[in-house]
């Protein structure tokens, strides 16, 4: 056989082993890894960055799931496109929530999304409050103890308290020394519920100290949780209130008359 004949067969061996595609490829890759990797040209250049792209506008063939319940990645690879065939758009969708080193998507509850956003909605509207505390600078350790539960409290709740040290007639005047002493060491008692936003006003009498709570100022904990229970009391009213009209439907519905014989 001549030698030219069989580089031919060889090379053309080659290209035909070349041009075996994949089920999930679009063109002939050589590494699933660089399918993953290797962008749809349709979104090619959309988007600079793919990252928390939705559905149809996720640029990768194939990903990895991430477990709804459990939050495991699967070890498996899937096609995007049985994802969104099986996917209920009405209620979920799919997510890019990772690039490397591999495309990893999570399917969403588009309701859980929704009651996040409403949740956080409700905490914004809550301002905090501003409280004022005063004492004077001859308290008892008793009293003085009693006055910052009542500013930790506030604190907690993520307000803002003015703290005021005061000279009553009569009462000696404190140093300059004493009066940043005790500033400091009231500054430290309550650093673990808040701290000073503002800078502290000082005279020859009064020390006034601006504590603001670490706790953000809001709607309570369950927010979420109580809005989940607002949309099944609606979504319970909704229901019945569709028994009552089928019921009432069927009540007043005219029965049919039977239909005469031929004589």
């Amino acid at each position: 056989m001549p030698m030219s004949l069989s580089i031919l067969r060889l090379a053309t061996r080659g290209l035909s082993r070349q041009n075996v595609v994949h089920p999930f490829r679009a063109r002939p890759i050589a590494s699933t890894s660089r399918l993953a990797h290797t962008p749809a040209q349709s979104d090619k250049n959309k988007q600079s960055s793919p990252l928390h792209s939705r559905n149809e506008r996720i640029p990768f063939r194939v990903v990895r799931v991430v477990h709804e319940e459990t939050g495991r990645l699967s070890d498996e690879w899937v096609a995007l496109s049985d994802i969104l065939q099986n996917l209920k758009r009405k209620e979920n969708y799919v997510e890019l929530v990772a690039l490397n080193p591999d495309p990893v998507v999570k399917i969403i509850k588009s309701r859980d999304v929704y009651l996040k956003m409403r949740a956080r909605a409700e905490r914004r509207k809550v301002r905090r409050e501003q409280k004022e505390v005063q004492m004077t600078w001859a308290i008892s350790p008793g009293d003085l103890a009693h006055k910052l539960a009542k500013v930790r409290e506030e604190l907690e709740a993520g307000n803002r308290v003015d703290l005021v040290y005061m000279s009553k007639s009569g009462q000696p005047k404190p140093t300059p020394e004493q009066v940043e002493a005790q500033a400091a060491e009231t500054v430290k008692l309550l650093e673990d519920a808040g701290a000073e936003w503002k800078p502290r006003t000082t005279t020859k009498t009064t020390l006034i100290i601006s504590f603001q709570g670490h706790n953000e100022p809001g709607a309570a904990a369950d927010t979420a949780e109580s809005l989940k229970a607002q949309m099944k009391e609606k979504a319970k009213k909704k229901s019945e209130r569709r028994q009552k009209e089928l019921m009432r439907q069927t009540k007043y519905q005219k029965p049919e008359q039977p239909s005469s014989s031929a004589s």
